[in-house]
């Protein structure tokens, strides 16, 4: 009897764990849906990462003033909901900007925001796409493991402004 009710009491608690899991979504970020448009929604914006402008327009160099340490890993929300992991130490060079010990001393990062591209998961399947490619709010996302949730991990967040205008159109 004892050993039926810890099965039992087993499948529910990984059925209870297959439910509550938020697919990796860091708790400082929510989409909110506004209509058809989506925006990044910070629960908090830290302060920490520091950016030559928050307000940015199509193939402005988005420069981001890091402290050193700093989190190992770096991913960006873009307004649509989608993430792109720029930064990821075990997924191979491919998805790496740069060495990790380079990536580690880091105390600027700048990125062209006509040019970037990184790693985003459709359906289940890794894709390569322009990250700046719509108009909206970014969420900027660093992390010691980008798998994990924020409160398991050093993690900083903050938001810019992007238009796929360029400067001269306003």
């Amino acid at each position: 009897m004892t050993n039926t009710r810890n099965i039992f009491l087993y499948l529910i608690a990984m059925v209870l764990l297959v439910a509550c899991d938020t697919s990796n979504i860091p708790e400082t970020a929510v989409s909110v849906d506004l209509g058809s448009k989506q925006t990044n929604k910070v629960l908090h914006d830290d302060g920490i990462l520091k950016f030559n402008s928050k307000n940015l327009y199509k193939g402005d160099t988005l420069s981001i003033t890091l402290p050193v340490p700093h989190p190992k890993e770096l991913a960006i929300k873009a307004p649509n909901g989608t993430w792109f992991y720029l930064h990821v130490e075990n997924e191979g060079a491919t998805e790496m900007l740069m060495p990790k010990e380079k990536f580690a001393a880091l105390k600027e990062l700048d990125l062209d925001t006509g040019k970037l591209e990184a790693r985003y998961w459709d359906d289940g399947k890794a894709m390569r796409g322009k990250v700046f490619a719509e108009t909206g709010t970014y969420l900027i996302y660093m992390a010691n493991n980008l798998e994990t949730e924020p409160d398991n991990t050093l993690h900083f967040s903050s938001l810019i402004q992007y238009s796929t205008s360029t400067k001269s159109s306003y």
